[in-house]
């Protein structure tokens, strides 16, 4: 168990469930514009590294935190696999085809 680092409070993770969930619903990402956005950027659209038309997310190609507009040139659907795996290798760091195709449509 640690301290939350918000509130000081032991959790088992960084933030206590209650910090986490306030931080979550001041996020950007659940406002009712970026949900129209989103929608938008993916309604009738498949992943665009793999084809799949399940659960297609939007996915910005110049980030936000690096100034990247929110808008729907800046979008690209990519479903929660796709998604979800580009991050975790950005995170370590890892150059793999993937984060290759990725950035390449970012460009």
């Amino acid at each position: 168990m640690m301290p939350c680092i918000d509130c000081g409070q032991r959790t088992q993770r960084s933030r206590c469930p209650v910090c986490q969930r306030t931080r979550d619903q001041a996020s950007y990402y659940h406002t009712p514009q970026w949900r129209r956005l989103a929608k938008q950027a993916t309604r009738g659209q498949a992943c665009t590294i793999c084809g799949s038309a399940d659960r297609v997310t939007a996915h910005h190609a110049h980030a936000r935190k690096a100034g990247g507009p929110d808008a729907l040139e800046n979008l690209i659907p990519m479903c929660i696999s796709c998604h979800s795996q580009y991050e975790a290798d950005k995170r370590k760091l890892q150059h793999t085809t993937l984060t290759q195709i990725v950035d390449a449509l970012s460009d």
